[in-house]
């Protein structure tokens, strides 16, 4: 019985070298890249990039908002600093 396991086992490991090497060999080609490329990682751009095209907005126009803020904010305490005088400074 333990022979026989260990035989079964010794194939199984075998097999599983064989997939792995021909897994990597194919991963290597030239072919398997541009498959890669095609079916997996364009989608997943296309994705990735429709889900996110809203809140890129989003954040830029927050940060548009922020500057005029900051710009309004400056100019009006230059004006109030103009009416200060400079002895209670």
């Amino acid at each position: 019985m333990c022979l026989r396991l260990f035989w079964c086992t010794e194939i199984y490991l075998d097999s599983k070298i064989m997939i792995l090497e021909t897994c990597h060999e194919y991963f290597k080609s030239k072919t398997g890249q541009e498959d890669i490329r095609e079916n997996i990682l364009e989608p997943i751009g296309s994705i990735l990039y429709n889900e996110m095209y809203f809140y890129v907005w989003l954040i830029c126009l927050y940060h548009v908002f922020l500057i005029f803020i900051v710009v309004v904010n400056s100019v009006l305490l230059i004006k109030l600093l103009r009416f200060v005088p400079y002895k209670n400074l």
